[in-house]
């Protein structure tokens, strides 16, 4: 054996045994490895190969995988790639493992919730933008036809962070004075009386438009349009008939989780619960207690957010029984 291999012999397990044997020189290699890696990732996720990004990050959990910050970074590209379920899973993580960048998380998150929540309003090429365009230009029956696609209404009611405040308030007053309101589709006037419902603050023509039509309305717009029914009644303090339509959003489809909130908040109690009965039984009453409610929708700077992560490394039908109120 010659001299030359055993001197690198003895040298590789003279380092061996110092990062076996020392801990904390241990720790400060797998720390300066990490940070190398780490800055090599962050380099050509600014370049935008994205690809080449994702596997440097990987490379850093394959040394730590705990580190935060490559977790999010992943979730970033996650989210440019449009792969919002998964931008999600991986944010979570970096919280998760990182309870600290959680603050900063925060708007990026609230992004990647919204697109998939918009996911249905995108797919059927639908938005508040061209509502407003249609309605500002007297195309009413353009309005018609766009709500006529198979989407949520209410979500769209509420995809109001592209439009400015005078554009809502614009749209609020056309409606309001739109004499031909009645006699439009179902759909048509349940989107509105959804959309008031959101940005106005008198619930009386929402419960008018939604009690003309929700009858005729398919039963997957009924669940939606009893529920926001239930909300603008307790906003006029009849608690009485707020229960009333919340049992009927339930026998629509409602999961009973969501109407015993409902009713729980009414009645201000936690144990109150929709009990299931027979179908053969008609009677029933119900005592309610507790205040009306307002409701705050919480609002995010979409575009600005979207800016700087881009930017950015890091039933079935059943009656129910309840007391009637004297």
């Amino acid at each position: 054996m010659n001299l030359s291999f055993l001197l690198i012999y003895f040298k590789a397990a003279f380092l061996f045994l110092i990062l076996c044997g020392c801990g904390s020189l241990r720790t400060e290699f797998y720390r300066s490895e990490t940070r190398y890696r780490y800055n090599y990732a962050c380099q050509l996720y600014k370049q935008g190969d994205y690809r080449k990004a994702r596997h440097a990050f990987e490379d850093v959990l394959t040394i730590d995988p705990d580190y935060g910050q490559a977790h999010s970074a992943i979730a970033n590209i996650e989210f440019v790639e449009g792969n919002y379920q998964q931008a999600l899973a991986r944010y979570s993580t970096a919280t998760k493992v990182a309870p600290e960048l959680e603050r900063s998380l925060r708007p990026y998150i609230q992004a990647a919730v919204l697109k998939v929540v918009r996911a249905p309003l995108e797919s059927a090429g639908v938005g508040m933008l061209q509502v407003y365009q249609l309605m500002v230009a007297g195309e009413i029956t353009e309005v018609e036809n766009l709500l006529s696609k198979d989407f949520p209404l209410h979500m769209l009611a509420k995809d109001t962070a592209i439009l400015t405040l005078p554009q809502i308030n614009e749209l609020c007053r056309r409606v309001l004075n739109e004499d031909s309101l009645i006699n439009g589709s179902v759909r048509y006037q349940l989107f509105w009386a959804y959309f008031l419902f959101f940005n106005h603050e008198r619930p009386d023509h929402v419960i008018y438009l939604i009690e003309s039509t929700v009858r005729s309305a398919e039963i997957y717009d009924q669940v939606r349009a009893y529920e926001i029914l239930g909300k603008s009644r307790e906003r006029m303090g009849d608690l009485n008939l707020a229960v009333d339509a919340y049992i009927l959003a339930f026998k629509s489809g409602l999961p009973s989780s969501t109407a015993n909130k409902h009713l729980r908040r009414i009645y201000n109690d936690d144990t109150v619960s929709i009990a299931l009965i027979s179908e053969e039984q008609k009677e029933y009453n119900h005592t309610v207690l507790g205040p009306s409610v307002e409701f705050q929708l919480p609002t995010i700077n979409y575009n600005e957010t979207i800016g700087k992560i881009i930017g950015a490394v890091p039933m079935r039908s059943a009656h129910v029984k309840y007391e009637r109120a004297q």
